[in-house]
């Protein structure tokens, strides 16, 4: 290679080129964008139709079917999944994990225009659709706006002052406000005094109505000119609607009867009641403002204006109005960055002490500047190709770390031993870079392949570590490229024959037994094979003893506390058990602050979080917390609180995923046609699940049945009093809630304003309400409706791909693995007789593993035959690259027992580790092939003796690479996402290095005896 001749002849270039690499991968270090987590686009919309006064069931026939065939239409959908409600429909679309965010913008266009073209097929009084497509966005940045003695109104005002100032920062991308009640002026009527009138509320609305409609004259010609026509009618204040003229008559004796709105009614400033969501701060009542950062922004940098910038507001703001941080992203990246580069630069001096120790100084220095400068050359890719610094790309440097020196260990290796055959430097480089070129190129390249099926992964678990396989490759292929060209031009710098050491008494004694015990184990290769098989399926049965995740927690230092009432209940009894709730957390000292939420979840400000839909039956806490080991002794008193002091309140603890989350760790779901039918099936489910030990909470999606009143409308008596089903239902809605009848001028917005009678309805005397036609006097209800009576009925309708479909879900207690659990339930729930048409499937956790797992399963076969082909192009033998494929399988003989002994469980991370293993052993294995083959056929040995004299001479170079892969990973460890995977390749390493010096060449014996 000519690379190879320039460098050495060049190393004035070459020391040039390190120069380079050191300041452009500082550079980029500080231009990178920052994040805690890899940043993946949750490919998931929200279609939501209103139709007022329509039942729940109408509104699944006539609105939720037409949107989802609408959506059946846009292609790359994985399912749809809907909820229908009386007067609302919600319909989810999820695209395949494997559509490329890029393209998710030309999707959501799609869906839009599917579902404007389906608004015609929808029936009369149905609001348009919304689509919401950012309802997978994620914000990273969550705030409350704090108020102590400050109206709604007031704080407000402050909050989207807040939140505007916030907006205009560079690096901001959008912002959005939780618990901004909708102010409203509210119109009271008083009925006894417009039924002395003889007036209706229905001429009440209808006057306001029609006020509230644009006007304007047209236009008219005026010679050549055209003339607008205006006048002003223009309600801008709560004064001029109390003037508003209701009705107007001549009296006999000639005076005019004016009756104004003001003269019936009180009208009021308020808020749309009951408030849909509220929000408190230690219980302190506020808003939250949700930011979300622009893609690749250094969310550092970005957390340093924004803090610049509270400042600077707070300065303004009035005492009593407060902005505090609930979820703050650029702080939790600053701590996480600072903890992994830590770990990195630990690792960094872990592995080249290592190296100085085993190798002495110079070689040490030498093999470690290699190390630092593929890690610098990794940074400089990184900014070109828009890879940020996070959990993942930062934990794959460490993955890496071991690695990076292998190559580099061969080269110095190799030139030491030629340094002492005397060659000289010039010749003793050359022989020592050009013969293991190719094999160490596809060695590496093997190595790199070993990471490509988690990249290849079509699901957001793709997504989300795929940047493993970049930084790993990028960095393991410029080691390569630094050990031809840095590596031999420092050792030409600074090794000299000064340098070389005569063996030590101890190395020549370890030699000696290691050729020894080698010698033995071919001489006895049966026993070696049996004892080497037989200890692989002990391991194969350990393994059956090792704890099964999918995915691990994180590391935050915090959790969500999830509250339900039953479905149907008033908002204030859920705000009074959060609140509750609430104030018994602020009394612990261990927290350090809780956000209650009412009515819904904020925006969601962490990936793997799922926001709750608007529910008056919902709250939530987000607790923070100063020392992650308390968590479970917290959980543990909230438990025992709720049960105590919080009955017929469901209380759901959640700590943060790492990855991808799901509602309920266990769920099972049945689909079918009738909702009755799946009632009862779900019934059976729970008392299973109820019955099965560590179940929490156990509910179904659909939830309770509540509480109708229903009645059959007479035709008859209604024609005779000129009253349709809207009279009825506009009657109902003033009588109760209040009626929406549009929006006024107020200042410098608009403003919703209700029409409602001062006494409510209660549900005893509702058939005594007014109800008034077109002529004559007002109706009492229960003239009209006939055969009324109060009964329980599904409040809510869940259909998935079209199909109802109700999902049996429970929690599990924190710590506790949720396999376990749905194995004891496993055979039961499975056994349930299912009628015709009825299906039963898992969700939750086992959905998401069995998903993923399926995916890295597929993912592996191209790696594969591209690993094979390579081993038999380095050696022009499809035998060999079997042997060194069916050595791979036995690292498991270390995996078991090293999973076992610190507790680590096998899931997904542990199975990405198993299959990066299998790359490191086969690039240990090729360097030891390689130079049996020179053995073989340069120097013509035999090959037993060949295969000896080859497995020690290259005991200190694979056995060195092992080393340093082995304490490089040491620090990960402790790390809530790459523990098990570190536990993996830490035992699983140590055991293959062991086979591959030991008993690879027994296997190779065996396979080439004549």
């Amino acid at each position: 290679m000519k690379i190879i001749d320039y460098s050495i002849k060049n190393t004035i270039v070459v020391r040039f080129i390190v120069f380079l690499l050191i300041i452009g991968g500082l550079f980029s270090y500080f231009r990178l964008g920052k994040l805690e987590d890899p940043e993946f686009k949750i490919k998931e919309a929200l279609i939501v139709t209103l139709y007022p006064g329509a039942s729940q069931h109408d509104t699944e026939l006539f609105v939720t079917d037409k949107i989802e065939q609408a959506l059946q239409k846009i292609p790359n959908i994985e399912f749809t999944e809907s909820v229908s409600k009386n007067g609302y429909s919600q319909v989810k679309i999820k695209l395949k994990e494997s559509v490329k965010s890029k393209e998710l913008p030309q999707y959501w266009d799609n869906v839009r225009k599917k579902i404007n073209d389906a608004q015609i097929n929808l029936p009369q009084g149905v609001i348009p659709s919304i689509v919401l497509d950012d309802y997978g966005d994620v914000y990273g940045m969550f705030l409350a706006v704090t108020s102590d003695g400050y109206s709604y109104s007031e704080l407000s005002k402050y909050t989207e002052y807040i939140e505007k100032e916030l907006h205009s920062i560079p690096g901001i991308s959008k912002t959005t406000i939780f618990g901004n009640p909708q102010e409203t002026i509210e119109i009271i009527i008083d009925r006894n005094k417009i039924n002395s009138m003889g007036i209706s509320t229905k001429v009440i609305a209808m006057s306001l109505l029609s006020e509230n409609l644009i006007t304007g004259g047209g236009n008219i010609d005026y010679g050549n000119l055209t003339v607008n026509l205006k006048f002003n009618n223009e309600i801008k204040t709560i004064e001029k609607l109390k003037n508003l003229i209701i009705f107007s008559d001549k009296l006999p004796n000639g005076n005019s009867e004016i009756i104004r709105l003001g003269d019936i009614a009180t009208i009021k400033k308020g808020y749309s009641y009951p408030m849909t969501e509220k929000m408190y701060y230690n219980g302190k009542k506020s808003m939250g403002i949700s930011l979300s950062p622009l893609a690749g922004t250094n969310i550092v940098n970005t957390g340093k204006k924004i803090d610049s910038k509270l400042l600077k507001i707070k300065e303004k703001l009035p005492i009593g109005i407060d902005v505090e941080k609930i979820y703050y992203q650029p702080d939790l990246v600053s701590s996480s960055i600072n903890i992994f580069v830590i770990n990195l630069l630990i690792s960094i001096f872990t592995v080249v002490g290592v190296l100085l120790l085993t190798m002495g100084l110079k070689s040490g220095f030498i093999i470690g500047s290699g190390l630092i400068l593929s890690i610098l050359g990794t940074l400089i890719a990184m900014l070109f190709m828009k890879i940020d610094l996070q959990r993942v790309s930062l934990g794959s440097f460490i993955i890496a770390m071991g690695m990076l020196v292998d190559n580099s260990i061969v080269i110095v290796d190799n030139t030491l031993v030629n340094l002492n055959k005397n060659l000289g430097i010039d010749v003793s480089l050359e022989n020592a870079t050009k013969k293991p070129a190719i094999p160490l190129f596809g060695a590496t390249l093997i190595a790199v392949l070993a990471f490509l099926p988690a990249y290849l992964m079509p699901t957001y678990m793709g997504e989300y570590v795929g940047s493993c396989f970049w930084v790993i490759g990028i960095s393991l292929l410029l080691s390569w490229a630094l050990c031809l060209t840095q590596t031999p031009a420092y050792c030409k710098v600074f090794l000299t024959k000064k340098d070389l050491k005569a063996p030590s008494e101890k190395e020549v004694k370890f030699y000696a037994k290691a050729r020894k015990a080698l010698e033995l184990l071919i001489k006895h290769k049966r026993a070696t094979i049996i004892i080497v098989f037989s200890s692989l399926l002990f391991s194969i049965f350990l393994l059956t003893f090792i704890p099964k995740s999918f995915f691990p927690d994180s590391n935050k230092k915090g959790f969500t506390v999830n509250l339900w009432c039953p479905e149907g209940t008033r908002i204030k009894v859920i705000e009074n058990a959060t609140l509750k709730l609430n104030n018994f957390l602020m009394k612990d000292k261990r927290i350090k602050n809780v956000t209650a939420t009412i009515g819904a979840s904020p925006a969601r400000y962490y990936v793997s979080t799922i926001p709750e839909s608007p529910n008056s039956s919902f709250g939530e806490l987000i607790v923070s917390i100063n020392n992650l080991k308390e968590l479970d002794k917290i959980s543990e008193n909230v438990i025992n609180f709720s049960n105590e002091n919080l009955p017929g309140v469901m209380v759901s603890i959640k700590k943060y995923p790492n990855g991808t989350a799901v509602e309920y760790p266990i769920e099972y779901e049945f689909s079918g046609p009738d909702p009755e039918i799946l009632r009862n099936l779900s019934e059976k489910a729970i008392e299973i699940m109820k019955k099965t030990p560590g179940t929490l909470n156990v509910r179904t999606n659909w939830r309770n049945k509540v509480l109708t009143w229903n009645g059959d409308f007479s035709q008859i008596n209604a024609k005779r009093a000129t009253i349709t089903p809207f009279d009825i239902t506009t009657s109902l809605m003033r009588s109760s809630g209040g009626m929406s009848i549009g929006k006024i001028k107020d200042e410098d917005s608009l403003t919703k304003v209700i029409i409602k009678e001062k006494n409510y309805n209660e549900i005893s005397n509702i058939g005594k309400t007014p109800i008034w036609g077109l002529i004559g006097k007002a109706q009492p209800l229960d003239s009209i409706i006939k055969n009324s009576k109060l009964k329980f009925e599904n409040n809510q309708i869940w259909r998935k791909n079209r199909i109802r479909t109700i999902k049996v879900q429970c929690d599990i207690p924190i710590g506790t693995n949720p396999d376990k659990i749905r194995n004891l339930m496993k055979k039961d729930l499975e056994s349930i007789s299912l009628p015709e048409d009825y299906h039963g499937n898992w969700g939750g956790l086992f959905f998401e593993q069995l998903k993923n797992t399926k995916a890295l399963i597929g993912s592996i076969p191209l790696p594969l035959i591209l690993m094979f082909t390579i081993c038999v192009l380095l050696f022009a033998s499809v035998k060999i690259a079997v042997l060194i494929f069916l050595m791979i399988p036995l690292a498991l003989i270390g995996i078991a027992p090293g999973l076992l002994i610190t507790g680590k469980s096998f899931g997904f991370m542990s199975a990405v580790g198993l299959i990066a293993l299998s790359g490191i052993m086969i690039k240990n294995i090729i360097v030891l092939m390689d130079e049996i083959n020179f053995q073989i056929n340069a120097l013509k040995k035999e090959p037993e003796l060949a295969v000896i004299d080859s497995s020690v001479s290259r005991i200190r170079a694979v056995g060195l690479a092992a080393l340093t892969t082995i304490f490089g990973m040491i620090p990960l460890l402790r790390d809530p996402l790459y523990g098990d995977m570190a536990a993996t390749i830490i035992f699983g390493l140590f055991a293959s290095t062991i086979l591959t010096l030991f008993i690879f060449p027994v296997l190779y014996i065996v396979t080439y005896r004549k």
